[in-house]
Parts: C-alpha cells; sequence; structure tokens
C-alpha cells in the first residue's frame, strides 16, 4: 500500500498541523497500567494475520465504541473489521486502555491519522491491526497510522501498523513512548518518526520496508521545520532513545 511518490512536503504539512469506564471488558474493574503492559520475550500474536477472516462490526457498533472514550476505560473490542469514518481520538484521556483483541481498524479517510492521542497520560494501546483503506490514484494516503503528542507514558503493544500512511507512530513532545513487539511496515515515509522533546523506549519491533528506500524505520526530527532529520539504523541507548531487540528488514 505504500506509494513511493508521495512528496515529503505532505508529511510537512501533516506534522505542522499536528503541531498548531469499561466497554466490552471481561476481566476486572481496575484499568491497567503501563507497568502491567510490559512484556518480555516474544509476544503472542493476537492481531488477525488474514483480514479476510474476520467479520465487519456494524456501523452501530463502531459509534458506540468510539463515540466518546473517556479516562479510567478499558476498551477491549471483537476480533472484527472496524471501518471508521474519522480518527479514533484520544484528547485529555488518563488511565486508558484500548485492547483490539485482534482486531482491525480501516479509516476510510486518507487524510487523517487512524488513531490520534493528545494531551494523555497513562494509555495502553495493544493487540490490533491499523490502516487506511486501500488508495486510488497516484498519491496515496496522507494520514498516519498512529499520532501521538504533548502526552506521557503511553505503550504501543503488539499491533500491526500497516503502511496505509506517511508513519506508523509519530510522536511530538511525549515523555516515555515505549513501543514494543510490534510488526510496523509499508509507510510512505518512516516507521517512527519523533521529535527532540520526546524519550522513547523501542523494544522487539519489526521493521519493514518503510519510505522510498525501503529502510526509512526510524528518524528523529532535530528541529520544528524538519529541515534536520536523523535516521537511525540499529539499536542504540542515546539521550531520550533506548532500543534493545528490534529487527530491521
Amino acid at each position: 500500500m505504500r506509494n513511493h511518490t508521495l512528496p515529503f512536503l505532505s508529511l510537512l504539512a501533516v506534522l505542522l498541523f499536528v503541531a498548531c469506564g469499561d466497554r466490552g471488558y471481561t476481566g476486572g474493574n481496575t484499568p491497567a497500567t503501563l507497568t502491567d503492559a510490559t512484556s518480555s520475550g516474544k509476544a503472542a500474536r493476537v492481531y488477525a494475520d488474514s483480514d479476510s477472516s474476520l467479520t465487519t462490526a456494524s456501523e452501530d457498533e463502531v459509534n458506540a465504541l468510539f463515540a466518546s472514550l473517556q479516562s479510567g476505560e478499558i476498551v477491549t473490542l471483537e476480533p472484527k473489521r472496524y471501518y471508521l469514518d474519522a480518527p479514533i481520538e484520544l484528547d485529555g484521556v488518563d488511565d486508558f486502555v484500548l485492547d483490539g483483541n485482534g482486531a482491525v481498524l480501516i479509516l476510510r479517510n486518507k487524510d487523517e491519522d487512524v488513531l490520534r492521542v493528545s494531551s494523555s497520560t497513562n494509555v495502553i494501546l495493544k493487540n490490533f491491526k491499523a490502516t487506511h483503506v486501500e488508495p486510488e490514484g497516484p498519491l496515496g494516503c496522507r494520514g498516519s497510522v498512529i499520532n501521538v503528542f504533548y502526552s506521557s507514558d503511553i505503550m504501543v503493544e503488539n499491533c500491526r501498523l500497516n503502511g496505509s500512511g506517511l508513519i506508523g507512530i509519530a510522536a511530538f513532545n511525549v515523555k516515555n513512548l515505549r513501543a514494543t513487539h510490534n510488526y510496523i511496515y509499508n509507510n510512505s515515509q518512516y516507521g517512527i518518526l519523533f521529535d527532540t522533546d520526546t524519550s522513547i523506549d523501542l523494544s522487539y519491533n519489526r521493521f519493514e520496508d518503510n519510505g522510498a528506500s525501503g529502510t526509512m524505520h526510524l528518524a528523529k526530527a532535530l528541529d520544528p521545520g524538519l529541515t534536520e532529520i536523523d535516521q537511525i539504523t540499529k539499536d542504540q541507548v542515546a539521550e531520550g532513545l533506548k532500543m534493545s531487540r528490534n529487527r530491521f528488514n
């Protein structure tokens, strides 16, 4: 789904735009914390490898689940395809868990991010595939998959972030973003892009076929205008960055 002809200015436009209870849960009634979500070793592949095996959620189901997400909720989806007309928005949401349970999230609007987290704390996103509808024409999608900004203690775990957009995970001014056991692939610009105000911990992720070269898996934006980008090609530990056991294909 990645389109190599998408211009870098489209990425800049999107990033400049970004800058300027309990539902269906079958367990206990206390939301998990970021520490609870930490995995060791290999994670189970909970997400669906084949979308064709899943039924499609009704419009009423989608609206009931995502219309108004609140702090303290644990939302556990059924393993279905969920077609979205707008991004899933977590704005000012704290102590929140979205467990996809093998679901596939598909955004129809190719100019928007599939899932957006802003001004939120202690959010766990896990066990789902996220993508856009298949693009038509030469430009493809211009939204990213997950976009996180002005937030802290965010976990993305055991997800497939399909390159239906510019970036698999975009992070700006995020404290303690952790991504583990994800498959991040086919993104037009980068697998993950983060800025100098973000601290990030990456482990056991698989990166494949990102950017026009197929190797633009991870990059750090050194200035707000994105005129300086530091590409990262292997695991390392540096200021604001901790990496271990990631695969770059």
